[in-house]
C-alpha cells in the first residue's frame, strides 16, 4: 500500500511537472506569436500608410508641375497644394476601396470632384478672367 501511495504521488508530481513545462513552452510560444504579430501589425501599418502618403503628395505634383502649371522654382508649393489635391484623391481613394468598385468610380468621382475643385474651390471653371487672363477675346493660332 505503501509504494501505491508513492507510486501515486510520483505520478502526480510528474503530472504537475509535465503540465507545469507544457504551460511554460505555450506561454513562451504565445509570447512569441504576439510579438510577431505586434511586429507585422506594424509593418502592416506602414505598407498601408505609404501608398496613400504617396498619392497625398504625387496629386499636386502631377495636377501642378508635371502639367506645366508651376515652374521648378514654384516647386517649393507643392506641400501647400497637398491638402487641395492629395485630399481628394485620398477621398477617391478612400471611396472606391470601401465600396469595393473599381476603376469606373475612381474616374467618375475623379471628374466629378475635378468640376468641383475647378467650379467652386478655384473659381478658374466660370470666370472669363481668371488670373488676369481674357480667355474670350479672339486669338490667331499660328499653323504648325
Amino acid at each position: 500500500m505503501d509504494n501505491n501511495i508513492e507510486l501515486r504521488t510520483y505520478q502526480e508530481a510528474f503530472t504537475a511537472y509535465y503540465i507545469n513545462q507544457s504551460l511554460m513552452l505555450t506561454a513562451e510560444i504565445m509570447e512569441e506569436k504576439i510579438m510577431k504579430n505586434e511586429n507585422e501589425q506594424g509593418q502592416n501599418f506602414w505598407k498601408r500608410l505609404a501608398p496613400a502618403v504617396g498619392l497625398f503628395f504625387l496629386a499636386p505634383l502631377v495636377g501642378e508641375y508635371l502639367l506645366g502649371n508651376i515652374s521648378i522654382q514654384d516647386i517649393w508649393a507643392l506641400p501647400f497644394l497637398a491638402p487641395l489635391y492629395g485630399g481628394g484623391a485620398l477621398l477617391i481613394r478612400e471611396v472606391t476601396r470601401r465600396t469595393g468598385r473599381g476603376w469606373q468610380t475612381i474616374i467618375f468621382l475623379g471628374l466629378a470632384y475635378g468640376l468641383l475643385e475647378a467650379g467652386l474651390i478655384d473659381q478658374s471653371l466660370f470666370n472669363p478672367t481668371f488670373e488676369g487672363h481674357d480667355f474670350q477675346s479672339e486669338k490667331h493660332v499660328n499653323r504648325i
